[in-house]
């Protein structure tokens, strides 16, 4: 995955309108929008553009589905709890 830095506005309609050209192949994106008003204004070149990659998870499993699907997952993080997940999800689950 790519990170890109770009300019764009927002016309009157709502719509995202970005005014340079993107050397991204064709496909499917997401984007993340920061309001001006909000972020200081700096400037990146194409050639300061930096790539983020994050390392493989690496699963031990004996069944190859499963591990290749492991192996895109994110890890939990250190402070989560199962138990509050399980009563979280009960309290949404029964509206208590």
């Amino acid at each position: 995955m790519q990170a890109h830095k770009l300019k764009g506005t927002i016309d009157d309609s709502g719509h995202l309108v970005i005014s340079e050209p993107i050397t991204i192949p064709p496909g499917n994106v997401e984007v993340i929008v920061w309001s001006s008003e909000s972020m200081p204004e700096t400037s990146i070149s194409p050639e300061h553009e930096v790539s983020f990659f994050k390392p493989k998870r690496t699963v031990e499993c004996d069944i190859p589905s499963l591990k290749a699907w492991l192996e895109k997952t994110e890890q939990a993080p250190s402070d989560f709890d199962a138990d509050r997940a399980k009563w979280e999800r009960l309290k949404e689950k029964h509206n208590l």
